[in-house]
């Protein structure tokens, strides 16, 4: 073994590594400074330390690699990695790398135990070895909060530094055979594959976990460059980062238990009696082109995201426009999950805005053509499936959808609309959907060869085989009414209500709604100003103004006389909403949300005497919608929006914005590399309150314990869980119809975990006296009769919270119509 001592002290070290990491940490102001060589009696003299230690790995370490350690590789050895974070000295601790691991730690589960093998030898070792290496270094690699250049800094300094100068000592210590050596030096050397960025990304490659995003050229043009006093003609080539998605889709649905859960779920929806998109018209049309085969529905989403939040004039330079695509077919209670939103494209708004649709898109369009023509082949349970793909719809905002369908951005035009083509004029007296201006393609192809009726472009999507634009419309209901109608709506119904029937005062709904939100643990609470309310808009995030929407009545609901024609068009706007955002609907929701438009837009016209905006208009095309796909709330972006988050934190940890597209995908796709390698699939998410008792110390036990289906002497109780997102606590409602026979609700009385860590809720059954239409809500009565029900096996995941009016009755709001 080589033994190196410190160019600078009396230090003397067994690997090469470990001097470099030594000099660094101990040495730094040393290291650009002239050094002479000590090796062997070299007496080399060099400019710094970087060259001499080139020097000694190249002519006098026996154990060289061919890689530097410490150093990134030259971009142009490995186009798949931004050069613009290349240029970052990946030894050099970031400073965003202190909380790296405080913030880290919150978003990632726990690292799994490797199991040890019971034969000790050195082959196993390795192995094993090498897993956690590997389960390690991408689990570093997806924290949203470091940086590539922080992340690999901790590897190579803690191979260095720690790892190595540990089994230094401890080989010099231990006197054993040759055995005991060699397995020293199988840990000594589990992070070598890993030692450089280019090792570990062609590492991970190489295992099929890590699909690095291609850059693609969409632009080149030559331009002339001042150099050296000298004007040179330059390429000057734009490019966007584009993910492979037959890659992601075949890993990701080989996967335990991915393709079993996804295929199960189509089938019990197929089969469901109330209207679902795998049930609807237009699936069924699919499945009879491709009979015999598996095709699964993949929606596409578009939207653009701001990353640095400038101002001013610069406010687009650094915008970025990002397409995701996920599964429809994945179960409600995992579907929510970001981890299930792949990412697909990312390229610079600038770009999309210069060169248009067919370009920026054309990538994404050829490969859910080959998806859908060609599709995959996945292999489970030991067997290969060829799976298909099909695009229903594509999804985003109002402004997203039609620029990318080839519609006005303007919603100012003649006709804004993308689903027929209403005038501006037709707009204003429209209470009822017209069939016979809703678009078809004979139509559209007229209009987009004349660029006419709001066709500004052919939709480039309608390449794809079974897609056409007015053949799959869709909407967004998030933006068209919690950020749009009920915001404006809903302000106007309130500066009424306050200001001119003078029903009650700002102050009295103010102390309302903090006396509502101290009995509902719900953190999407809205906070109203007069200001806001006397200018007739409400501005609060699509989450707290679904709150408002449904717990208003509870709040002032009896202030306000029953009678009142601005109560009763809140009523209406609030059956809407509950309609459209419900997770299953009926065959009577679906035909009465035309009726429902209607009723509200007339007296929304008769009472405030307001134009419609084109959100409005494009509610009365909802029923068509629901015929079509089923539930509304599978357009909506609330998801997806949240995507962007992990895009921007990332974009916040990395300080480089040459190429913040390419960066912001390699970190994406390292981020599912991690849970490739741990072949993760669909995971319950659960977290608990601390240990309430033992359920053998509830009340009644004896009364209780015949309800679970176990042994529940030593179950832990808990005050509360979060499953999968929802919230549950102690006296909160679950909805149980259909739990032995019984119809109703169920006040949670206990919460139990059984030893297979599965939830048990025990409630008392709460039976619907009945429903009052002006506050909306439930009259309940609680009785001594208790239940039990699994919490996986709830039909509706939703938790509901009771409130007591000064009546002393108790009411729970109404979801259902």
């Amino acid at each position: 073994m080589s033994n190196f001592k410190c160019f600078f002290c009396e230090d003397k070290f067994g690997l090469l590594n470990s001097l470099q990491a030594h000099v660094k940490f101990k040495h730094k102001i040393f290291m650009n400074s002239s050094v002479i060589c000590n090796v062997e009696k070299c007496q080399s003299s060099y400019n710094n330390v970087y060259s001499l230690i080139r020097r000694v790995r190249k002519f006098h370490d026996s154990n060289a690699c061919s890689s530097k350690p410490g150093t990134s590789v030259p971009p142009a050895k490995n186009p798949g990695i931004d050069s613009s974070e290349n240029d970052v000295n990946v030894n050099e601790p970031s400073p965003e790398s202190s909380n790296s691991f405080e913030n880290a730690s919150r978003e990632s589960h726990d690292m799994p135990e490797e199991p040890i093998d019971p034969d000790l030898s050195s082959e196993n070792l390795s192995n094993l070895v090498l897993n956690c290496a590997l389960l390690f270094v991408t689990q570093l690699y997806a924290f949203n909060s470091m940086n590539r250049a922080a992340v690999h800094a901790i590897i190579t300094s803690m191979c260095a530094m720690y790892i190595g100068r540990c089994f230094e000592f401890l080989q010099k210590k231990v006197s054993g055979g040759s055995e005991l050596h060699n397995m020293f030096d199988i840990i000594k050397n589990g992070f070598k594959i890993f030692k450089t960025e280019y090792l570990t990304f062609k590492y991970l490659q190489k295992i099929g976990c890590l699909f690095l995003p291609t850059k693609v050229t969409i632009q080149s043009r030559f331009t002339f460059r001042k150099r050296k006093f000298r004007s040179r003609r330059v390429i000057l080539q734009k490019k966007m980062s584009v993910i492979n998605l037959e890659q992601v889709l075949k890993t990701f649905l080989e996967l335990p238990d991915v393709y079993s859960a996804i295929e199960e779920n189509v089938k019990r929806s197929t089969a469901d009696p109330s209207p679902t998109f795998f049930n609807g018209s237009y699936w069924k049309s699919i499945l009879t082109k491709f009979t015999g085969k598996t095709v699964f529905p993949l929606v596409l989403y578009f939207d653009d995201l701001e990353i640095n939040n400038p101002l001013g004039s610069r406010k687009v330079k650094s915008k970025i426009g990002a397409v995701y695509c996920s599964i429809l077919g994945i179960p409600s209670k995992f579907a929510s999950q970001l981890n299930n939103i792949l990412l697909v494209q990312l390229h610079k708004y600038i770009d999309h805005k210069q060169l248009g649709n067919k370009i920026i898109f054309g990538e994404v369009t050829r490969q859910f053509k080959a998806l859908e023509k060609s599709g995959i082949t996945i292999t489970v349970n030991n067997q290969n499936r060829r799976v298909y793909f099909v695009l229903p719809f594509v999804a985003g905002d109002n402004l997203g959808l039609n620029t990318v369908l080839g519609f006005p951005s303007s919603f100012n035009s003649e006709h804004c609309c993308r689903i027929c083509t209403v005038s501006k004029s037709q707009l204003q007296s429209f209470t009822q959907e017209d069939f016979n201006l809703l678009r078809n393609e004979s139509d559209y192809l007229k209009h987009s060869s004349e660029f006419s009726f709001g066709v500004k472009e052919s939709c480039v999507f309608n390449e794809i085989s079974n897609f056409h634009v007015v053949n799959n419309p869709s909407v967004d209901p998030m933006h068209d009414l919690l950020e749009g109608i009920c915001r404006v709506d809903i302000g106007r119904i309130l500066n009424y209500l306050i200001n001119a029937r003078k029903y009650f005062k700002f102050r009295d709904l103010e102390e309302r709604m903090k006396c509502y939100s101290k009995n509902s643990p719900d953190s999407n609470i809205p906070s109203l100003s007069m200001e806001s309310i006397k200018n007739g808009k409400i501005i609060t995030p699509a989450s707290e103004m679904y709150y408002l929407v449904i717990h208003l009545p509870l709040m002032i609901g009896d202030l306000v006389p029953a009678s009142d024609k601005a109560w009763q068009l809140f009523l209406l706007l609030r059956k809407i909403v509950c309609i459209v955002f419900a997770h299953s609907v009926t065959r009577e929701n679906i035909n009465s949300i035309g009726n429902l438009v209607t009723s509200y837009l007339k007296l929304y016209k008769a009472l405030f005497k307001k134009t419609f905006r084109p959100k409005h208009h494009i509610l009365l095309h909802y029923k068509g919608l629901m015929l079509k796909y089923g539930p509304l709330k599978i357009l909506s972006c609330f998801r997806y929006e949240a995507k962007h988050r992990q895009l921007k934190q990332c974009s916040e940890a990395t300080t480089s914005r040459v190429s913040p597209d390419y960066t912001m995908a390699v970190k994406h796709q390292l981020q599912f590399c991690y849970r490739f390698v741990k072949k993760e699939g669909f995971l319950s998410n659960i977290e608990y309150s601390p240990v309430l008792s033992k359920f053998s110390d509830a009340k009644n036990f004896h009364l209780l314990a015949n309800l679970l289906p176990h042994d529940s002497i030593q179950n832990n109780c808990y005050s509360w869980i979060r499953a999968d997102g929802t919230y549950y606590t102690l006296g909160c409602f679950i909805n149980i119809f259909g739990t032995d026979g019984f119809a109703g609700f169920g006040k949670i009385e206990h919460i139990v975990e059984d030893d297979s860590k599965r939830i048990y809720f025990i409630f008392k059954k709460t039976f619907v006296s009945r429903i009052d239409q002006k506050l909306s809500a439930y009259e309940i009565e609680t009785k001594d009769i208790y239940g039990c029900v699994e919490q996986a096996n709830l039909k509706d995941y939703e938790c509901y919270y009771g409130h007591k009016m000064t009546n002393t009755k108790c009411y729970v709001p109404r979801y259902f119509y």
